[in-house]
């Protein structure tokens, strides 16, 4: 029989939904673990594709019934026409009066970088409108007949062919509103007319740079993506396999980490950018082309920033070369004591000690500059520079001229390693810890584990570094971990094990293994009779007397570490195993 038919609970990260990752074994729920994060979209993972995957949500009410949440003024609609997917479920919007504003509307405050769409086609009239009523938005045109942009006043407007005359109609802007209005059209910039009509389906309003697929909403707005307490089965370095990422509270600090030409960004040396050019590493085309205008030896963005306090900060862009290869990534300024420089085209950097560069396919890499911020340098910068080389500039302005690189999520935390990337439009997000327990924490009469015997194996890898000696999973009696086995990412670059007693340590088992690799660690007790395994091996007791770990009934992992942690399993199993047992089973 095979080891792993005696196991009591297999969970191996796969069927999750929010709020829930489910145990291959048992299956009858009793061995789920529970979930939680926060209450916002921050969390990204790397899915299945190799792409980053976001939280999305589509913030109008009532998108697709526009005789409910939406007003009409010298307009009708009617429902229950052919829409563009085959459906009866698009609208005809029908002007009824001729004042020249006839219009569908939605009354809703927002700000920040957002996109509006919606799917639409010629009637009797060729033309549809936007404006983004009621602050600072643009009014854009689109003609219907010919699939092309009319008049755009601000922000970047795209219409796409979707078939049988269908279009996606949709426009990007930056700033605040406080209505969302739709109108038929005679032509381009000619919204007045007595009569004729438009057919339009699915509007949408989200946060970023270009519209995604339609979420369907009611009386409320809906979310699709990475929830807010979905568990994150992460597939980053092209994983076939996912694995449980869980990380500690981080936020963004870039008020517009997508869209550059923003005023939260401090501006350009040197340089235009071109929003949207090219697809990035998300798989959509929101992508920034940073190029070189000819006014500058280097091509520079930059933001200033006034760090809440002294430490360590990451400083993280995606980058993809175009026809230039090396971009430098700095906090502090120009070479302050704090740039990494890398090469876009062999994917390396000249300062491991100083960043890091990681592969996100497709020709992208994440590119990190890592910076202890001392006390006096609280007003600092952050930039990125195109270089043509590791060491130096072009030679003037001229040779600067048309050089370019792509980018894509700017990112500075807090911290001395970069976390899961946390997109941000128009203000500073926080991503919350991810929590996960097993619920409820019952596993004696479960059988899942025997009174006071039982063999714990977990195969996981810690992200980054800690800043002490941080828990970063515990399995006892309550989360409070009064009788159990604890597991501890030191303050060095080991992994230890301790065993408590009565809310103190016992014994422990130190060095067993080592940080930021991945690790399987077994601990196999009956009573006082204990045994630790790393990675196929025995470890020896560090100190103290192992006295029995009590009776353990539950997991949960610390939230207030500042170490990350990768699951790839947990096994659990009702009794102690033989030795040769556990060196098979953590054998990497």
């Amino acid at each position: 029989m095979s080891l792993l038919n005696k196991a009591s609970l297999i969970q191996i990260p796969s069927g999750y939904k929010d709020g829930t990752l489910y145990s291959a074994k048992p299956t009858n729920g009793d061995g789920d673990f529970t979930f939680s994060r926060g209450s916002n979209l921050a969390a990204t993972r790397v899915n299945s594709d190799g792409l980053i995957e976001k939280g999305r949500e589509n913030l109008l009410l009532q998108s697709n019934q526009f005789d409910t949440t939406w007003g009409t003024y010298d307009t009708s609609v009617t429902s229950g026409q052919s829409g563009y997917d085959g459906s009866s479920d698009a609208w005809l919007l029908d002007i009824t009066g001729a004042t020249g504003f006839q219009t569908l509307r939605q009354t809703i405050s927002n700000s920040g970088a957002q996109t509006f769409s919606v799917y639409a086609k010629a009637g009797t009239l060729n033309w549809i409108r936007f404006t983004f009523a009621g602050g600072t938005g643009p009014t854009i045109y689109f003609d219907l007949q010919n699939g092309t942009l009319g008049s755009v006043g601000g922000g970047v407007s795209k219409i796409e062919d979707v078939g049988n005359g269908w279009y996606r109609c949709s426009s990007f802007f930056s700033g605040s509103f406080t209505e969302l209005r739709i109108y038929p059209a005679t032509a381009n910039n000619n919204p007045v007319q007595s009569s004729g009509n438009i057919y339009i389906q699915h509007a949408q309003l989200e946060a970023g740079l270009v519209s995604t697929p339609y979420i369907e909403t009611g009386a409320t707005t809906a979310q699709a993506g990475i929830l807010e307490d979905m568990p994150r089965l992460d597939y980053s370095g092209g994983a076939t396999c996912p694995s449980l990422l869980l990380e500690p509270q981080r936020s963004n600090l870039i008020l517009d980490s997508e869209y550059f030409s923003s005023s939260t960004w401090q501006g350009t040396t040197g340089a235009v950018l071109t929003e949207n050019d090219t697809t990035s590493p998300e798989g959509v085309q929101n992508a920034t082309k940073i190029e070189g205008d000819g006014a500058a030896s280097f091509i520079r963005l930059y933001d200033f920033q006034n760090f809440a306090s002294a430490g360590d900060y990451s400083f993280s862009f995606f980058a993809k070369a175009g026809n230039a290869n090396f971009i430098e990534v700095s906090l502090l300024g120009y070479d302050g004591g704090g740039a990494a420089n890398f090469d876009l085209l062999n994917g390396t950097i000249d300062d491991v000690a100083n960043g890091s560069i990681e592969d996100y396919g497709n020709g992208w890499y994440r590119c990190t500059c890592i910076k202890s911020i001392g006390a006096t340098d609280l007003n600092g910068s952050a930039n990125l520079y195109i270089r043509k080389s590791l060491t130096e500039n072009w030679d003037n302005a001229a040779e600067a001229n048309g050089k370019y690189v792509y980018i894509y999520g700017a990112m500075l935390e807090e911290g001395s390693y970069p976390t899961s990337y946390i997109p941000t439009y128009g203000s500073s997000v926080t991503r919350s810890s991810d929590a996960l327990e097993t619920s409820p924490y019952d596993y004696q009469s479960q059988g899942v584990l025997g009174a006071n015997v039982g063999t714990i194996i977990l195969d996981c890898e810690t992200i980054g570094t800690s800043t002490g000696s941080n828990d970063f999973h515990m399995f006892g009696e309550a989360k409070s971990i009064a009788d159990g086995y604890l597991f501890r990412a030191n303050t060095g670059t080991t992994i230890d094990i301790l065993e408590r007693d009565s809310n103190s340590t016992s014994a422990q088992w130190t060095g067993i293994a080592v940080k930021q690799t991945r690790n399987k660690i077994a601990v196999s007790y009956s009573g006082s009779d204990v045994d630790v395994y790393a990675n196929g091996v025995a470890k020896s007791l560090s100190s103290g007397t192992p006295v029995g770990g009590g009776n353990i009934n539950g997991f949960a992992n610390s939230t207030s570490n500042s170490a990350g942690l990768i699951i790839h399993q947990i096994l659990l199993f009702p009794n102690k195993l033989t030795n040769d047992e556990l060196a098979d089973l953590t054998t990497l």
